[in-house]
């Protein structure tokens, strides 16, 4: 409910400062109640959290092992393996696979030594090299002329290099000539294949022996196998064999080469537990490794210690640990039994599983908590007691413990309480952010978006929160949260002082001083840490780089309207010179911003040859390419819009050349190619019928100014409104889909979102894998947004779509599940006050005439910039609300700034809203000096 009110509040301040001109600041007053409230309201809820919300967290943090010369082996044998992994399968034949062995020796040196090919290996131990590709021990690179003894046949490599993408690479066997596939990206629907000119990583693609070095007809089997005898992988142009089987060879040079035994490794490296390939037999590609358990190793002189990179996590409310106390005959006494591996001591206990039998049946033990609790979570100096068969110890909060004597697990108990000590240090900074916002004098518009950005960024953190001490205990949602409400308020109030001045300047630079130290801490060092650092450094230049782009020109450079072919005289082929002036006529015809949005397009395509199909990585985070697209797309629309205005004033308007032809080519080559090609559809569902809509109120203003015109403007319109039809009732389209699209593609899931909404009741007779996923899925979502309309309560929903919880379906399962429906519309009003925000500032809008009178094209591409920025900000994360209550397709994209694990969200969210705040100052500075 309080969510709810939090948007009404400031839906009125949007209705009640919306008139004033951007050159007259609100005052004082305005800044610090648009700043408060949301600190009130973080407070408010920290102050009065529900009891739920304070929790004991006991998490399995790693094991340990106790000698001077230690083998310890790993596998899915829980009886016989020190490392265990349930995921792997434990025995064959009676005897135990071990899929990698780490040995400690003298001197606290590590070796690792790699699956034996005898029995077969069911996995593989791995580890990551110093460019954080994966290394695995079994596997050797291929050089030209290699031969590879399989199967009684012996094959010939051979590459053949190219200059800007992989080599091909040949196998030959007796007159028979097998090739390594290349890497091709398909296109949804449309079954198309393009070639990608970058090397897949070993988790993500491999090619298996059995099928590359297969000799006559091809196995037709569809079923997943498991009869892989190895796989091949790429790496940096380079080709790795990985052997599983003890009978292939390779030999170079008439010697047998083999791979190496045993790989020294230095403290700190990250171990992974890798499964095998799933390959189904008629593939000519497999799936990647599957990492399915990673560790740190740190050894010392007589002790080897393993650190889990995901702990195994209990998280206890009081009357959710109540029900664990054993039975004694002290009432006094609080104590918790902690069970390990299959060692159940009694029938109340908190039992942590991802343990061998050799580590559980040393490491459990009996946990006395302070005697205050019995009442309920307090702060207390008392410390907690663990006694084990190792001993007693006292521990205190977040203090690790070891239990055991010779083999070991760790654990680490913390008292989770709501941040209360940030939510006021949120209060104290209000102060800090109004006074600078009066500083700069910033325009109510400025102010009503920073309260928005403050609400989102404190809801956020609350739902961080919420995920890091619960299921899925996403502890890097809370730091991105945390991430988040450092980084853009600063970083909006610093991009929105006016033109530069030291004295302003000075404050704001401070402020994203003190959120770049903040994000570093919180990141704790590393590559990822001085990601966030660059991306302040970044932020630092990017207004002025805004303003140096859309600068007035004091003098206008003499340029031609069009590119102009030159001219050609071939006597002999007369026709040559009539096709290239052919050419030329048409590509002077042509809008300038259909170019450009051409351009775009054949950008992505030459990200898609590099493998970049929706994102990248920097810094190990991921980066979507969504970050440069879409503002460079809303940059194109401005500029067309802007156009098409100024057009629709003079006397030579043509119809088709400046209107329709435009219209059409934009939009496809802005969001709907780019969608197909990238099997995107999210980004053309949230952004191209914004495009439809703005076109077509455009086209309405001047139908309203010119009747003369009336029968072309009207085609328009209604072509707009088909259009829109289109893309939100979906039986028409699937109707033409079903007569233009082979059968085959009713398996894709684009097409599969177009029935769910049209036909749901056809969706579950097509009864494939993906189909019933989205049936299963469309069944949890209405779970969680039929409940109450006050919500079930905070931490009060059941985890359910683990995989896509913290992004596509945080709105569900953690708004509309826990805040419910009305949660949901508060939020929905604060996105609505960012969308009203940029309608008004529109170029063809009155108010922006009669603010600053006659202006240049750059300033109105500006203004458009801005105004579509902030409507789209708006229209995405609006329309992904009514795809999750399924009044609109489903998109598989989160809202702005909710994609609570992904750094990325907050990245783009970042740049849409740097935008704004700059567009908004570059404005406010015209309009005050056309006074």
């Amino acid at each position: 409910m309080s969510l709810f009110f939090a948007g009404i509040i400031l839906l009125f301040f949007w209705l009640s400062r919306s008139s004033q001109p951007l050159s007259r600041s609100p005052g004082i007053v305005v800044a610090l109640l648009l700043y408060g409230i949301p600190a009130l309201f973080f407070l408010y809820w920290t102050l009065g959290a529900p009891e739920n919300a304070t929790r004991l967290r006991v998490a399995l943090l790693g094991i340990g092992f106790m000698g001077e010369d230690l083998t310890l082996k790993v596998g899915g044998d829980r009886e016989n393996h020190h490392i265990w992994e349930d995921d792997l399968p434990g025995k064959a034949a009676n005897n135990s696979i071990t899929v990698g062995k780490l040995e400690l020796h003298p001197g606290s040196s590590i070796s690792l030594q790699g699956p034996k090919a005898e029995p077969k290996p069911v996995g593989i131990l791995g580890f990551r090299g110093p460019d954080k590709s994966f290394v695995l021990p079994n596997a050797i690179e291929l050089k030209h002329g290699d031969k590879i003894h399989f199967d009684g046949q012996i094959w010939q490599v051979g590459f053949e290099k190219y200059l800007f993408r992989p080599p091909k690479i040949y196998f030959y066997n007796q007159g028979q000539t097998n090739q390594l596939p290349l890497h091709f990206s398909k296109i949804p629907i449309l079954d198309w294949e393009l070639p990608i000119w970058r090397d897949f990583p070993v988790t993500l693609k491999t090619y298996p022996l059995d099928k590359i070095l297969q000799v006559g007809q091809a196995d037709t089997s569809a079923q997943l196998s498991d009869s892989l005898s190895g796989f091949f992988f790429r790496h940096q142009n380079k080709l790795f064999i990985a052997a599983l089987r003890g009978d292939i060879f390779l030999e170079r040079a008439g010697h047998y080469i083999s791979n190496n035994p045993q790989w020294e490794i230095p403290a700190g490296t990250r171990l992974h537990v890798l499964g095998l390939p799933r390959w189904r037999g008629i593939k000519e590609t497999a799936g990647g490794v599957r990492d399915l358990r990673s560790f740190r190793v740190y050894p010392d002189e007589r002790s080897l210690m393993l650190v889990y990179d995901t702990p195994e996590i209990y998280s206890l409310a009081q009357k959710e640990l109540l029900k664990l106390r054993m039975d004694t005959e002290e009432l006094e006494v609080f104590r918790i039994n902690l069970a390990m591996g299959d060692w159940d001591i009694t029938d109340k206990y908190i039992h942590f599983t991802q343990l061998s039998l050799l580590v559980g049946s040393e490491a459990f033990a009996i946990l006395e908590l302070p005697k205050t609790w019995l009442e309920g979570f307090q702060e207390s100096q008392e410390p907690w007691v663990l006694t084990a068969p190792g001993g007693q110890q006292k521990i205190t909060n977040g203090e690790p413990a070891w239990l055991g004597e010779h083999n070991l697990a760790a654990i680490q108990i913390d008292l989770l309480k709501p941040p209360v000590l940030l939510a006021f240090l949120t209060l104290l900074l209000v102060l800090a952010k109004t006074l600078l916002a009066v500083s700069l004098r910033l325009s109510a518009l400025h102010l009503i978006v920073a309260g928005a950005i403050e609400f989102f960024v404190l809801f956020r953190v609350l739902l961080g929160y919420r995920v890091w001490i619960m299921p899925p205990f996403e502890e890097e949602a809370m730091k991105l949260a945390l991430i988040a409400w450092a980084f853009l308020p600063w970083a909006f109030l610093y991009a929105s002082q006016p033109s530069f001045n030291p004295w302003r300047w000075l404050p704001a630079f401070f402020g994203l001083l003190f959120s770049a130290i903040w994000c570093y801490q919180i990141m704790g060092g590393g590559l990822k840490s001085l990601v966030w650092v660059g991306i302040h450094v970044g932020v630092l230049g990017f207004p002025f780089l805004v303003r140096w782009i859309f600068r007035d020109q004091s003098r206008p450079k003499n340029r031609r309207n069009a590119w102009q072919i030159p001219r050609f005289n071939f006597n002999r082929q007369p026709w040559v010179s009539r096709i290239l002036t052919w050419v030329g006529i048409w590509w002077n015809s042509i809008n300038p911003w259909t170019k450009w949005a051409f351009g775009l397009f054949i950008l992505r395509i030459f990200f898609l040859f590099l493998g970049w199909r929706e994102s990248l990585s920097l810094g190990g985070t991921r980066m979507s390419l969504s970050i440069i697209h879409i503002p460079l797309a809303l940059l194109i629309e401005a500029g067309y819009l802007v156009w098409l205005w100024r057009k629709l004033e003079q006397r030579d308007f043509s119809p088709f050349s400046d209107l329709w032809s435009p219209f059409i080519f934009i939009g496809l080559f802005l969001w709907f190619f780019p969608g197909v090609v990238t099997s995107d559809f999210g980004l053309f569902l949230l952004n191209y019928p914004l495009f439809v809509i703005i076109s077509a109120l455009l086209v309405l203003s001047k139908l309203i100014e010119d009747s003369q015109r009336s029968k072309g403007y009207k085609r328009f319109l209604g072509v707009c409104f088909f259009i829109l039809l289109i893309i939100f009732v979906p039986k028409l389209p699937l109707t033409l889909l079903n007569f233009a699209v082979d059968i085959e593609s009713k398996s894709d899931r684009n097409y599969l979102r177009f029935l769910q909404l049209a036909y749901p009741e056809k969706l579950k007779e097509i009864a494939t894998r993906n189909s019933e996923d989205l049936v299963q899925m469309i069944r949890i979502m209405d779970i969680y947004t039929s409940g109450p309309w006050g919500g079930r309560g905070y931490t009060e929903s059941e985890l359910s779509l683990k995989s896509t919880a913290l992004r596509e379906h945080t709105l569900g399962i953690f708004v509309a599940g826990e805040w419910g429906s009305l949660g949901v519309i508060g939020l929905m009003f604060i996105y609505m006050v960012i969308a009203f925000v940029g309608y008004r500032l529109l170029p063809w809008r009155p108010w922006y005439q009669n603010a600053l009178g006659r202006t240049s094209q750059s300033t109105d591409i500006l203004t458009a910039v801005v105004g579509l920025t902030g409507l789209t900000f708006a229209f995405a994360s609006i329309y992904i609300i009514l795809a999750s209550y399924e009044f609109v397709l489903f998109t598989g994209k989160n809202l702005y700034l909710f994609g609570l694990d992904s750094g990325a969200d907050i990245i783009e969210s970042l740049v849409l809203l740097l935008i704004i705040a700059v567009g908004v100052a570059i404005i406010r500075d015209k309009e005050t000096a056309s006074w």
